[in-house]
């Protein structure tokens, strides 16, 4: 990917700079008859920090958070936990990890549509979509009492899941952010996502060990004590966070 001609420029780098936008230009006149101005040179004003916490940066902060902490919900709390549910329905745990094998193979299919897809139809309409879409597939995974019928919607539904993950994580949030503190915008968001992941995983964490434990000492609600049903666990919790 070649380097932006504002960032060539600021480092003096005027002729590759210009090579670029000629190339551009060209492009797109291809298209048709290009518009004329004349070039008018604005003082760049530095942006500190704290402008992230003001309008007109504060709302598009807010808004740059809440996105990556509903994709990063439906990645954590649905996509990785989906073994879990497959052991509460009953399922060994060689056969709910080939489940949620087969629905992983949706990530790459919707990732590609999201990279696609903001570039045609455009950043909005593309989330819009894929979010009304991920909808539906949850009603209708929620409502499925069939293992493999719930595995095939499990599958469609990762596909409009990792199409958010495509169009948020990569397109929309950074552009939310002028040039001059993108980065730290970004950062803050992302910082955020990661905070919330941590905690959803240690409740998964334990979710898992929990249904383990009671599998590997044949209890399923009742008949061993209180005490020991709590020893294996925590023996259970400690191990995962351990390795």
């Amino acid at each position: 990917m070649p380097e932006s001609p504002r960032g060539l420029a600021s480092v003096g780098r005027e002729a590759e700079a210009d090579a670029l936008v000629a190339d551009f230009e060209r492009e797109a006149s291809l298209q048709g008859a290009l518009t004329t101005f004349d070039p008018v040179s604005r003082p760049v004003l530095p942006l500190a920090t704290s402008s992230l916490f003001r309008e007109p940066f504060l709302s598009r902060l807010i808004v740059g958070c809440v996105s990556l902490m509903v994709v990063n919900t439906l990645i954590y709390g649905f996509i990785t936990w989906l073994p879990t549910f497959f052991i509460g329905q009953g399922e060994s745990i060689a056969r709910s990890t080939g489940f949620a094998l087969l629905m992983a193979v949706g990530g790459p299919i919707g990732s590609t549509m999201g990279a696609i897809s903001a570039d045609t139809f455009g950043r909005k309409p593309t989330i819009i979509g894929a979010a009304a879409g991920a909808i539906v597939l949850c009603a209708a995974f929620a409502l499925s009492d069939n293992s493999f019928l719930t595995a095939a919607i499990g599958f469609l539904l990762t596909i409009p899941i990792y199409v958010l993950v495509a169009a948020l994580f990569a397109v929309y949030v950074p552009e939310l952010f002028p040039t001059e503190f993108r980065l730290r915008g970004v950062g803050i968001c992302k910082r955020r996502r990661a905070q919330r992941q941590h905690h959803r995983s240690a409740v998964r964490r334990s979710r898992v060990c929990t249904l383990w434990c009671k599998r590997r000492s044949g209890d399923h609600g009742g008949g061993a004590p209180d005490h020991d049903r709590r020893c294996r666990i925590a023996w259970c919790r400690a191990g995962t966070q351990g390795h």
